[in-house]
């Protein structure tokens, strides 16, 4: 055989193969870049389309209270919560509104206590017991609702919430002849004070008057203080 025929013989089959090579590259590409296409032999199943789904959801609720101090009671109702068309997705408890019955609670007055001052206090120079200016005090009388003396109660000489002395109502009778007399020591000498003693009568333990806070002075003039109490 002629050789150069030979030759030729192989470019050809040469040109061929790089021809074929080139076709099966982009035959690969072209099935790679899309697998539907019509020169892929096993194309992969067709996509099946979605359904489309509105975002927003749509849901049918009772409104319910926004603070707890309208008076009203928040109970649980049911409803059905949808999407899109308003096909229920799932059923929810909303919270909506009962109203309360208001219930009137009494007022309750403090009652007075039995016993107050009759009238203002009166100051004037110890007279009662013969210490003179040496002593310093208050005296008075306890009486009952219509003017008659009240024996037996306790009078408190208070400071600061405490007991500095005591007397008893008809212990003594020089300001009050009749009974219902009463006489504290507040100290040896006149003091001035503001406020700073109190009265109180008590009767079996319990306080039968509020607190006076009474005034003392200096001076051998207004060393005695003189402060009656009747029943209210």
């Amino acid at each position: 055989m002629n050789r150069p025929f030979v030759q030729l013989i192989g470019d050809i089959v040469a040109l061929n193969l790089i021809v074929l090579t080139v076709v099966s590259a982009l035959w690969f590409l072209a099935i790679f870049a899309n697998p539907y296409t019509v020169w892929n032999p096993f194309p992969p199943p067709s996509p099946t389309a979605l359904p489309t789904i509105d975002p927003t959801p749509v849901a049918t609720a009772v409104p319910f209270a926004t603070s707890a101090a309208q008076g009203n009671l928040i109970f649980p109702t049911q409803a059905n919560l949808s999407v899109g068309m308003g096909t229920p997705l799932a059923t929810v408890f909303l919270p909506t509104l009962m109203d309360t019955p208001t219930i009137a609670l009494p007022t309750i007055t403090p009652k007075p206590l039995a016993y107050a001052p009759q009238g203002e206090a009166i100051y004037s120079p110890n007279f009662g017991n013969g210490k003179g200016c040496e002593w310093q005090g208050v005296a008075g009388v306890v009486l009952d609702g219509v003017g008659n003396p009240v024996d037996g109660l306790s009078v408190l000489l208070e400071r600061n919430g405490t007991m500095v002395t005591q007397s008893q109502s008809g212990s003594v009778r020089t300001y009050a002849p009749r009974g219902g007399g009463y006489e504290l020591k507040v100290g040896d000498q006149p003091i001035a004070s503001q406020n700073e003693y109190a009265i109180r009568l008590y009767k079996d333990g319990e306080p039968v008057s509020e607190p006076i806070f009474i005034v003392t002075y200096e001076g051998c003039e207004r060393n005695l203080m003189l402060l009656n109490f009747q029943q209210r």
